[in-house]
């Protein structure tokens, strides 16, 4: 929140050995896992 980011994305070893990552919406506090191929359509999307 202080930097005012959109999102924040977490990446950790079972993330990582699912083959996903969590992305938090720092502005609704929603947070989901994305496939990491779809990462980048997550954000921009």
């Amino acid at each position: 929140d202080r930097l005012q980011v959109r999102y924040t994305a977490i990446l950790g070893d079972d993330e990582l050995a699912k083959g996903e990552i969590a992305l938090k919406d720092m502005t609704s506090g929603e947070q989901r896992f994305v496939p990491l191929d779809r990462l980048a359509d997550e954000i921009l999307g």
